[in-house]
């Protein structure tokens, strides 16, 4: 089992003096591994596939007790280790070297995409599906959650939204550590979180971001106060993506939409006046056909094309989460490199896929089955 390298004098407890002989804690002991003081180097220069492989051998010797390799300047902890993988798959990947504090074997940087959210304990909407859809698209899911929620699926009982300054405090970590290649935002929820989400993207105005601007609850509980719709004009502005249902581009705009017409000039300004590259209105909430619209530049030259996107109403009770997947299928579909409007057609099928593969819970709410 791995055991943790010091980088410091505290880390090395009762044994300061160790610092500077670092020679003694590298002795081969019965007692077992001995630590090795100073900063440990996880990674080498190693670039062909013989000098990978090597590198693997020394750093995973399965016979070795323990193993000091003068070449990297660090001790390398004994390990029972069984490959995993070949040795000229391992020697392939992209980061070479010895393994790093948590033993994990060398990989190529991880394709990592953020959900910022609310909770849902039930795991049928908000982070919980949002990081499902991830894992099925197979993209890393990191998630900052704006608010706990108190729900069974069924109706939201109670809305805590997470205090602002540690929401922001999360925010700027996450962002610095995972680095997202795509950004999904849903629920926020208060005012402070529109206004500390909106800055703490700022710094990353070349990640595509999508918003679904969630305004109620499927059962009509408010998950966003009203003094903030004006805000989350401001947060969605130059966006890549928003993703209203009729209610909320009705709410966005400030008109009623009866008729598709409306639903089409209400797409094209909402497009135009906060600069957006895409919208897409969900029409399952019309009590007609349940056609989307994509409202978006193909080109990237100022040309807006609109496109109704056929929809069908499948048999069976609502099901929870629905809006909360398509977006973040949409963001992990972004974040592979795909254009919108095909990464918009693939999260269609997607959700199409687990809606008829709905699970019930034992109190009757019906939530998604990703397979």
């Amino acid at each position: 089992q791995h055991q943790a390298r010091p980088d410091s004098e505290d880390d090395l407890g009762a044994n300061p003096q160790a610092a500077s002989h670092p020679s003694k804690s590298s002795t081969p002991s019965t007692d077992g591994p001995k630590r090795l003081a100073g900063p440990a180097r996880h990674r080498t220069n190693a670039t062909s596939e013989s000098e990978r492989a090597s590198t693997y051998n020394r750093c995973h010797s399965p016979t070795d007790a323990t193993a000091t390799d003068a070449a990297f300047g660090q001790l390398v902890l004994p390990i029972p280790f069984e490959p995993p993988f070949p040795l000229h798959q391992i020697a392939a990947m992209s980061l070479p070297g010895c393994a790093n504090r948590a033993g994990n074997l060398p990989s190529a940087r991880m394709l990592s995409v953020l959900s910022i959210a609310g909770s849902d304990p039930t795991g049928g909407a908000g982070l919980q599906a949002d990081l499902q859809v991830f894992h099925a698209f197979g993209v890393h899911g990191a998630a900052v959650p704006t608010a706990l929620t108190i729900q069974d699926g069924l109706k939201v009982k109670r809305v805590l939204p997470v205090f602002p300054t540690a929401l922001l405090e999360m925010l700027r970590s996450t962002l610095d550590a995972v680095k997202p290649a795509a950004i999904k935002v849903g629920m926020l929820g208060t005012d402070d979180a529109v206004r500390n989400t909106l800055l703490a993207l700022a710094p990353f105005p070349d990640v595509p971001v999508v918003i679904d601007p969630v305004l109620l609850a499927s059962d009509g509980s408010p998950l966003l106060e009203k003094r903030a719709y004006r805000t989350l004009r401001d947060l969605i502005f130059q966006k890549t993506l928003v993703t209203p249902n009729w209610p909320e581009m009705e709410t966005l705009v400030g008109d009623a939409l009866p008729r598709k017409r409306d639903g089409e000039a209400a797409a094209r300004q909402l497009l135009e006046e906060l600069e957006l590259e895409g919208v897409l209105l969900k029409g399952g909430h019309r009590e007609a056909d349940a056609d989307d619209l994509l409202v978006y530049r193909p080109g990237g030259d100022g040309e807006i094309k609109l496109e109704w996107l056929p929809g069908e109403r499948i048999p069976g009770d609502p099901v929870h989460g629905t809006g909360c997947a398509l977006s973040s299928a949409i963001t992990a579909g972004l974040a592979q490199g795909r254009p919108l409007r095909e990464a918009v057609i693939e999260a269609r099928h997607f959700v199409r896929s687990a809606i008829q593969n709905a699970q019930t819970l034992p109190n009757g709410a019906r939530i998604l089955g990703f397979s």
